[in-house]
């Protein structure tokens, strides 16, 4: 079975010189009992620390059942493919493009003027050029168009996208032109394709991609789609880069490989069976999945909120539950629910199980038992009564529309859902309905009563009721759950 879903975060393997510690022998009676348990090692990676959980922030928990194992971290040298491109420099952090760069073609998609070729050299005389690599089967790519076409349209005067599709995607001309006929991107966004240059002057394995130069051509920052925001770019334009998050691709991960593998922990072919459960990994972009390993199977997820890979643990209990309806006893911890609703990078987690023989059910059930040993909470499932708002229609009819532009009601609902914690659904009837595209912007934080005046003047009816629904209740597994809730994700 194997399953990839590869995402927009940069994620990657952190390099450490710490030697790895034998620390302690640990009780069997907790895991299953055909599997034969040897080691608890802590791997010291010291850049993480966060109140109570710092311990897992600055440390890699790794459980090894295995026969041999190594007491280094061992890591290659970088390399790249030779190729013709090899005699021109690859750009770090603070390089300055050569000059004969500011000149080299680019081939345009679609630009305003009907140029067919452009340069860096045309837009000199902005502050800032982001170059965007792209391509047509990128998802965290287009749909970061919107939001790259509000900002080009707020810095124009200073700042310039050019969304880039290099040949390493080997996209063809026509699938990059049906892509931008099907998004329809706002006509100020500049499109170059077919460049080979650029993909290998700034190297990088995970897309999207965004370059960050000054007028000059400094390189000043490269970044994922996260941190292409109004702020960002004020703060760069200002020459402040002091809170900015680099992307920092490493061009030598791959995902068939275990992590302990890439991280020269171990000769994997010797593991009867490993767990693996770190923090953030830089530059390893975001994959999950499952495949044949050796002679059993490996499941892994690089680089998720610990909400997902609670959701993937315990999916009895969380399936169809809305974030807003996680509760949490009050055994449990303040740093774990803010862990839980959090997706920033030092919330962010990977984890690695390779197993002899085991089916989805049995891994989930080794995942189940590292996260409780971890964070010493679990999950039950429970039916309660909540406000929900439920949208019936707009004042124009009941009848299901046709209309290819617009949106269903039940879409609108989960836009909605998503953007204010509330919960909104949409009334089964009425659930296809097609309604003009609602400004969702300002939304963000209403409560049911706000949102109930503003869906009014849009025309759409929508009534608050009190409605059964699952919940999902998060409790200490330490400490007996004293059954009061003291807290919920809004």
């Amino acid at each position: 079975m194997k399953n990839f879903n590869w995402g927009g975060r940069e994620l990657s393997i952190r390099q450490c010189d710490d030697v790895i510690k034998l620390t302690s022998y640990q009780d069997l009676s907790t895991r299953p009992k055909e599997e034969n348990y040897k080691y608890r090692l802590l791997l010291p990676l010291g850049r993480y620390s966060r109140s109570k959980f710092g311990t897992l922030r600055s440390h890699v928990l790794l459980t090894i059942f295995c026969v041999l194992f190594s007491g280094y971290l061992v890591f290659p040298a970088s390399g790249q493919e030779n190729n013709a491109l090899t005699q021109m420099k690859q750009l770090k952090i603070g390089d300055t493009i050569p000059q004969k760069l500011w000149r080299t073609p680019l081939q345009a998609v679609r630009y305003p003027d009907g140029k067919q070729r452009i340069t860096l050299n045309d837009y000199r005389d902005k502050k800032l050029v982001i170059l965007g690599f792209w391509a047509t089967w990128c998802g965290s790519c287009t749909s970061a168009w919107p939001k790259i076409s509000v900002l080009q349209e707020k810095f124009n005067e200073d700042v310039q996208f050019l969304l880039i599709n290099a040949t390493q995607t080997k996209d063809s001309k026509e699938r990059i032109d049906r892509t931008i006929t099907q998004q329809q991107p706002a006509a100020n966004l500049l499109f170059l394709h077919r460049d080979s240059i650029f993909q290998y002057v700034y190297p990088h394995k995970i897309l999207p991609h965004y370059v960050w130069l000054d007028g000059n051509g400094k390189l000043l920052a490269t970044s994922s789609s996260k941190e292409i925001t109004e702020k960002n770019i004020r703060a760069v334009l200002n020459g402040d880069l002091s809170a900015f998050h680099l992307k920092e691709d490493n061009l030598l991960y791959d995902k068939k490989k275990a992590l302990l593998e890439q991280m020269g922990i171990i000769d994997t072919k010797s593991i009867k069976s490993s767990s693996l459960l770190t923090g953030y990994l830089t530059g390893l972009g975001s994959v999950y999945g499952s495949e044949p390993y050796h002679t059993g199977e490996r499941f892994f997820y690089v680089n998720y909120p610990i909400k997902f890979l609670y959701q993937e643990a315990f999916n009895t209990a969380l399936a169809g539950v809305h974030p807003n309806e996680f509760v949490f006893d009050d055994g449990v911890d303040k740093s774990f629910i803010d862990f839980i609703a959090s997706t920033d990078y030092d919330a962010l987690y990977s984890y690695e199980l390779i197993i002899e023989s085991a089916t989805r059910d049995r891994a989930m059930e080794y995942l189940r038992r590292d996260l409780m040993q971890q964070f010493n909470v679990s999950v039950r499932r429970d039916i309660r009564n909540t406000e929900v708002l439920v949208l019936t229609g707009d004042k124009q009819s009941n009848a299901p529309k046709t209309s290819a532009k617009g949106t269903t009601l039940g879409y609108l609902a989960r836009q909605l859902s998503t953007m204010t914690g509330r919960l909104v659904e949409a009334d089964g009837n009425a659930a296809q309905h097609v309604v003009a595209p609602l400004e969702l912007e300002n939304l963000a934080g209403s409560d049911l009563l706000q949102l109930q005046r503003v869906l009014k003047k849009h025309g759409i009816r929508s009534e608050i009721k009190n409605l059964p629904r699952a919940h999902a209740v998060f409790y200490n597994t330490v400490h007996a759950a004293s059954g009061k809730v003291v807290e919920s994700i809004n």
